[in-house]
């Protein structure tokens, strides 16, 4: 069973980021639509195993009949679902968008997917982000990440593994507002 509450205020946070980085990074107009199916959909392989779920909706979605997607597209989600949690690596030739439109997708749906992983609606960061060239910065109060340290440690992992790949990302803490 989907939890389809989580899914969407994932989708909701990715869009958040997404609309936080546009300007900046000028994302297709599709970027936008196929981020939010990935966001909605990346739960879709827990239902089958918790450990490989990345992998197994992966396999679901180039699988399954996805209306209102070209194969391209598809072909890009199911890559970014592949790769939304745990270890990163880059994403395989694909012709949905840029290389580097779809790198940054991945990049955001990463963070949205640790932002929300609480399942909790009233749990949510007050986050802000900024992208400058390559490089995102992600700015959270020190109140909610004193109150939340396992998503704390987590961005800062994904910082690490973000910046590990050559996409530099700055998790930066300011006083409670």
């Amino acid at each position: 069973q989907l939890d389809t509450l989580h899914a969407e205020e994932v989708a909701k946070t990715a869009m958040t980021l997404l609309q936080d980085c546009d300007a900046e990074w000028q994302f297709e107009p599709q970027a936008q639509s196929l981020l939010f199916a990935a966001a909605q959909l990346h739960e879709i392989g827990i239902s089958i195993e918790f450990k490989k779920s990345g992998e197994h909706a992966a396999y679901l979605i180039n699988h399954l009949d996805l209306p209102g997607f070209t194969r391209a597209q598809k072909h890009l989600i199911a890559e970014l679902l592949r790769r939304f949690r745990e270890q990163l690596s880059s994403l395989p030739e694909q012709h949905a968008l840029s290389a580097q439109s779809a790198t940054r997708l991945l990049r955001l749906l990463r963070l949205a997917v640790i932002l929300c992983h609480r399942r909790d609606q009233r749990c949510q960061a007050d986050v802000q982000i900024n992208a400058a060239d390559n490089k995102l910065t992600l700015t959270l109060t020190k109140a909610w990440l004193t109150q939340n340290p396992l998503t704390e440690a987590e961005l800062q992992q994904e910082a690490t593994r973000q910046t590990d790949m050559g996409w530099p990302l700055t998790i930066e803490t300011v006083e409670n507002q």
